[in-house]
């Protein structure tokens, strides 16, 4: 049962959204998909195409405050156990980051030494913190704070999907090769918590006041409303129904950019440096924005008089929650994108033998996230490339890459997995990535001798 158990918390993370680091996919630089890490990155072939829809596709999941042996080590008896669970914190937020990607299509081609690539990928990164206090405070009640200030200014929500549309050029000249990627940027949806604070003190002696603290904004685009009103006039059916909104779309646009350099230090060794979905979306479509100003307020408890009476009961607790309601309004803001930067080098022993070091960082809303990958590609043959990595990413230190591509003809062939670590020990898994895709390619281009 408690194998079972793994399996099925493995399966339900992994099976989300997709990748917050690829550590794998940019060595294996046979794929089209690589120059999405680094635009500058010269081509395997002088043409591709990916079918829509199979040329990439991608999961990943990282939780980081607990690891998925006790999470599972919480469920007794099939039930939940939340005292356990939240004593394997240890004090720590908990935090879940989704992210995924699907390609839709791209082609690729050379055109007088000049590389040009077509592309459009479907994003989705889903961030969400829940601060100690806040589990605490959920779990154990407000008794946990009795004569101390409690900051549940957690849950912090951040979840943005869109789609973009780029076209990639590279070029090289001397010992560099040079790459942009201009995108068009169409946000499909938005949930983003912003500036909120929500605070309250449990005095020592049950008689005196609670002091509750709160403000913040949370901005929406293409949800429902999550209140009966908004601008001051009564929402509509059409404003709370997500059937409805997710049938008649209305897409918010932006635009991104990607920059990419490579450099020969030597005819073996080479450094490369990019960032990646430099840009922003402006919301104007369905878009809210969820305010609570900043209120102080001390609860004095219920009197009682208020008890026997209904009227004044309803009315006390109704302006108390009045203090805390947000109110919607109709607001057109601006986000930026969920960007990468990575810098790295390689060094070719020969041919079939490459090594590679990279860093990579992803900032995501508030959070500046770090991976460190340690890789080792290997030619077998003419048309099968394998690569094996080591990762420290945001911290953890058991993640195990793996990947391979495989030519058939035409048709290639790729399945990256960047941590198997979470099948061999599943009990200390925190991060876990997978990714998978069918391209076409031909005209293999034969990489001229250089000597410097």
């Amino acid at each position: 049962m408690r194998l079972l158990i793994f399996c099925f918390v493995f399966i339900a993370l992994t099976g989300k959204l997709m990748a917050q680091f690829n550590t794998t996919i940019p060595f294996l630089k046979g794929l089209h998909q690589a120059s999405y890490i680094n635009p500058a990155y010269t081509p395997e072939f002088e043409s591709s195409f990916g079918l829509p829809g199979l040329s990439g596709v991608s999961a990943d999941v990282g939780i980081y405050g607990i690891t998925t042996g006790k999470f599972v080590d919480a469920i007794n008896n099939e039930r939940f156990n939340l005292n356990t669970f939240y004593r394997s914190l240890a004090g720590n937020d908990l935090n879940l980051m989704l992210n995924g990607n699907t390609e839709l299509f791209h082609v690729r081609f050379k055109s007088n030494r000049w590389y040009w690539g077509i592309s459009s990928t479907t994003r989705t990164v889903a961030d969400l913190t829940l601060s100690n206090d806040f589990l605490n405070f959920f779990i154990n009640g407000n008794e946990a704070f009795r004569g101390k200030s409690a900051d549940l200014s957690s849950p912090n929500v951040y979840v943005i999907s869109y789609q973009d549309l780029g076209v990639s050029i590279s070029k090289r000249y001397k010992r560099f090769n040079f790459g942009i990627r201009p995108k068009l940027i169409l946000g499909n949806a938005l949930v983003m918590m912003k500036q909120f604070d929500f605070r309250f003190n449990t005095p020592l002696q049950p008689t005196d006041p609670i002091a509750v603290q709160a403000a913040g904004k949370i901005y929406t685009s293409n949800v429902p409303l999550f209140l009966d009103s908004v601008d001051g006039r009564a929402a509509t059916e059409n404003e709370k129904d997500f059937n409805d909104i997710i049938s008649n779309p209305k897409l918010n646009t932006g635009f991104g950019i990607d920059l990419g350099l490579e450099y020969d230090i030597s005819n073996r060794m080479r450094a490369q440096a990019s960032i990646s979905d430099l840009g922003f979306i402006r919301w104007n479509n369905n878009s809210r924005e969820y305010s609570i100003n900043k209120v102080d307020v001390m609860f004095g408890g219920i009197t009682y008089e208020q008890l026997e009476n209904d009227s004044l009961l309803n009315a006390y607790a109704d302006s108390l929650l009045n203090l805390v309601t947000p109110q919607v309004s109709s607001k057109t803001f601006t986000t930026g994108l969920p960007f990468r930067v990575a810098a790295g080098f390689t060094y070719q022993f020969n041919k079939r033998n490459v090594f590679n070091f990279m860093f990579q960082g992803l900032k995501v809303d508030k959070k500046f996230l770090t991976a460190y990958t340690f890789n080792y590609t290997k030619r077998l043959g003419s048309s099968f490339d394998l690569a094996a990595n080591y990762s420290i990413i945001n911290n953890t230190f058991n993640n195990v890459g793996v990947g391979f591509t495989a030519l058939l003809g035409p048709c290639q062939i790729y399945m990256i997995h960047d941590n198997v670590m979470a099948y061999i020990m599943p009990e200390t898994m925190q991060y876990v990535a997978f990714r998978f895709g069918v391209n076409f390619a031909w005209h293999r281009i034969k990489e001229e001798l250089r000597v410097y």
